[in-house]
C-alpha cells in the first residue's frame, strides 16, 4: 500500500470517527455551526494531504444549469402546493442567518469538495466512505439535532430526514463523480436553505413531503443520466439493468415503508407495544390496517382507534344503535373484562388487515429505550 492510499484510509477513518463524536453533542444549541466547523476542518486536511484528481466532464457548466433550474422549480412547486393544503407564516429571524443559513452553506461547500477529493481517487473504500458520512451530516441538518428527544422525533427523523438523504445522496454522488462538486452546491444550497428565507410555507403532510423528498432525486438522475451519460457496451448494460432494477425495488420498498408508517394514505403500519391482544397479535408484532372509511362494523374484527389520546389495538365485542348512534364494545383478547365504555365510529382510525408477526421488536426496544 502506497503512502497516498494510507494517508486516504487514514483520513476517511478519522472523518467517519469525528461524525461519531459530533453525534455526541446533539443537544448542544450550536450543533449546525459545529458541523460546519468540522467539515471545513476536514476539508483543509484532505486537500492539504490528498492529491485531487480533476474530473473531466465537458458537461459540467450544463448540469449545473439543469439542477440549479430544477432546485428552483422544486422550491416553486412545493410553494404552489400551498393553494392545495394551504399557506402559514415562517417569521424569518435575524438569528437564522447565523443559526442555518451560513453553517448550511459552509457545511455544503466543504462535504461536496471533500465528496470531490474521494471519489475523484476511484477508491472503493473511500466512495463508501464518503457516502455514508455525506449522508449522516445531510440527515444531522434536516433534524435539527432533535433526534432523541422523543420516540416521534425519532420516527421523524427516519422517515422525514435519514432515509431522504440516502437517496440523495445517490443523485450527489453520481452528479459529483461526473461532473464535479459545484453543481451539488448549488442544487444543495437552494433546497437546504429556502426555508428559512422564504415568508410562507405550504401545509403539506409530513408524509407527502418525505415521498417527494425520495422520487425527485431519482427522476433527476434519471434525467441527466439519459442527456449526458454514453451508452456502454451490451456486455455492461445487462448488469446495469440489473442493478438499476434491484435500486429501484429497494427505493420503490423504501417508499412504500414511509407511506405505510405515516398512516396518511389508505393504509397505515401499527406496531404494537402492549400485551392486551396476546394470543391474537403478540407484543413486538407489526399490524397493517386499512383507514376507517364507513366500513361495515361487525362483532369479532379488530380495530384501531383512539382512546386517552392514544391508539389501541382490540376486538370488537358487541356493536349497538341507540338514539341514531352506532356504540361499539371493545376487548382486548388478553384482559379479563371489556374496556371501560364504549366508542364511536368517529374514533375508529382503521381496521386491522394484516398481522406481520416480529416485525415491531426493533421499534418497541427503541422506544422502551426513550421511556
Amino acid at each position: 500500500m502506497n503512502i497516498d492510499k494510507k494517508k486516504l484510509y487514514i483520513l476517511s477513518c478519522a472523518f467517519a470517527g469525528g461524525l461519531l463524536l459530533l453525534c455526541l453533542n446533539l443537544r448542544s444549541a450550536a450543533l449546525n455551526l459545529l458541523i460546519a466547523v468540522f467539515a471545513t476542518a476536514f476539508f483543509l486536511l484532505f486537500n492539504w494531504l490528498i492529491k485531487k484528481r480533476s474530473i473531466k466532464a465537458i458537461e459540467h457548466r450544463q448540469v449545473t444549469l439543469i439542477l440549479s433550474v430544477a432546485a428552483l422549480m422544486i422550491v416553486g412547486l412545493y410553494l404552489v402546493t400551498g393553494l392545495g393544503f394551504g399557506l402559514y407564516k415562517n417569521p424569518i429571524q435575524l438569528s437564522c442567518l447565523w443559526k442555518y443559513v451560513l453553517p448550511f452553506i459552509i457545511t455544503i461547500i466543504m462535504i461536496e469538495n471533500i465528496r470531490h477529493i474521494m471519489l475523484s481517487q476511484e477508491n472503493k473504500f473511500s466512495s463508501v466512505m464518503a457516502y455514508v458520512c455525506a449522508v449522516c451530516i445531510d440527515a444531522l441538518l434536516l433534524s435539527n439535532g432533535e433526534i432523541f428527544k422523543s420516540f416521534d422525533a425519532f420516527n421523524s427523523f427516519l422517515s422525514m430526514a435519514l432515509f431522504p438523504s440516502v437517496i440523495a445522496n445517490i443523485l450527489y454522488h453520481f452528479i459529483c463523480k461526473r461532473y464535479g462538486a459545484l453543481p451539488n452546491i448549488i442544487y444543495k444550497s437552494i433546497i437546504f436553505i429556502y426555508p428559512f428565507i422564504t415568508p410562507i410555507k405550504p401545509l403539506m403532510p409530513e408524509a407527502m413531503l418525505a415521498f417527494a423528498k425520495i422520487i425527485i432525486p431519482l427522476i433527476l438522475m434519471a434525467f441527466v443520466s439519459s442527456l449526458y451519460v454514453k451508452r456502454q457496451k451490451r456486455a455492461t448494460s445487462k448488469s446495469r439493468m440489473a442493478n438499476r432494477a434491484f435500486t429501484v425495488f429497494g427505493i420503490a420498498l423504501m417508499a412504500g415503508f414511509i407511506m405505510l408508517i405515516s398512516c396518511q394514505f389508505r393504509f397505515g403500519l401499527l406496531v404494537i407495544a402492549t400485551e392486551s391482544m396476546t394470543g391474537a397479535i403478540d407484543k413486538g408484532d407489526a399490524i397493517i390496517y386499512e383507514q376507517y372509511d364507513d366500513q361495515l362494523i361487525k362483532t369479532g374484527q379488530v380495530l384501531i382507534f383512539e382512546k386517552n389520546g392514544r391508539n389501541t389495538v382490540h376486538r370488537v365485542v358487541d356493536v349497538e344503535k341507540i338514539n341514531g348512534q352506532t356504540r361499539i364494545y371493545t376487548k382486548g383478547d388478553a384482559n379479563d373484562g371489556m374496556d371501560v365504555g364504549f366508542i364511536t365510529e368517529s374514533d375508529i382510525v382503521g381496521v386491522l388487515k394484516l398481522k406481520i408477526k416480529y416485525l415491531g421488536y426493533p421499534t418497541v426496544w427503541v422506544r422502551e429505550l426513550f421511556k
